[in-house]
């Protein structure tokens, strides 16, 4: 991979909107000057992740540099799947010389709901689908504006296994592997789509280390990052995403609707997940 092909803006030249969110690596802000994948549609609508300063010291150029690369390295199609089904890296933000955070597409706006208050407010704002909303009982689900059903919930684990399948074929781990970092949607399809892919893990390279969501950690002495440790989140996710419930770990709700499922999230949860 030639650096000519890793795509590199100055911090200087982008005019930036709102902020859309925060969290211990940085923050999000909205780009008003600027699109990628501009042949379609006139574009996407992109947003900078600036890493706060606490996390600087800790980033791999390089990896981040490699990350941003990638698309170019793909066949077209393999590439444009990457961009419809994550918020894949696009260009590297620098200041002075020195990455600052990064450029990714905006979130597509199938993959946002407009939320609805429990405490009776009618009308509320929109906001991300994280599939964390549906790791609770269905009447919360229901209250807060969405409607899922149960083929929904198979259906979208489903679209979720085999995306993990093919991003470790291309070379991708997703390590950090939690509702927080996956939003979805039922409209035409049920579907996933996965964020915060800078910190994923690509042909054994991370930008930066690895973390975990507590309550979605692997077991203690595994390796993270890798196919093994997503696919024992991926039948943590199923065991939770059936049973309504944000920390479960018995399969029976699984297991009530679908024997197999159950037993595949069974052997999922065991010492040896990947087998």
């Amino acid at each position: 991979m030639s650096a000519s092909r890793t795509p590199v803006v100055e911090h200087g030249t982008l005019t930036l909107g709102r902020l859309l969110g925060q969290g211990g690596q940085g923050s999000v802000h909205q780009v008003l000057n600027k699109k990628i994948n501009t042949s379609v549609n006139g574009g996407w609508d992109v947003v900078y992740k600036e890493y706060a300063p606490a996390v600087l010291p800790a980033l791999d150029a390089s990896a981040l540099a490699a990350q941003v690369a990638l698309t170019a390295s793909l066949s077209t199609a393999e590439g444009r799947w990457l961009c419809e089904k994550t918020a894949w890296p696009a260009a590297v933000v620098e200041r002075a010389g020195h990455p600052c955070g990064l450029l990714m597409r905006l979130v597509p706006d199938r993959f946002q709901f407009a939320y609805r208050p429990l405490g009776g407010a009618s009308r509320g704002d929109r906001r991300l689908a994280n599939l964390e909303f549906l790791l609770n009982d269905d009447a919360y689900v229901a209250g807060v504006g969405l409607r899922v059903s149960e083929r929904d919930r198979v259906l979208l684990l489903a679209d979720l296994a085999a995306t993990l399948t093919r991003l470790h074929r291309i070379g991708i781990a997703v390590g950090d592997l939690s509702p927080k970092n996956l939003l979805f949607t039922t409209a035409a399809r049920p579907e996933c789509f996965l964020v915060d892919c800078d910190a994923m893990r690509l042909r054994g390279a991370s930008a930066l280390p690895q973390a975990e969501t507590p309550d979605w950690q692997i077991p203690a002495g595994e390796e993270k990052a890798t196919p093994s440790s997503d696919s024992y989140k991926l039948a943590l996710l199923a065991v939770r995403l059936f049973a309504r419930d944000q920390t479960a770990t018995d399969p029976a709700a699984l297991a009530a609707l679908d024997p197999t499922l159950g037993d595949l999230a069974r052997a999922g949860l065991s010492a040896d997940p990947a087998r």
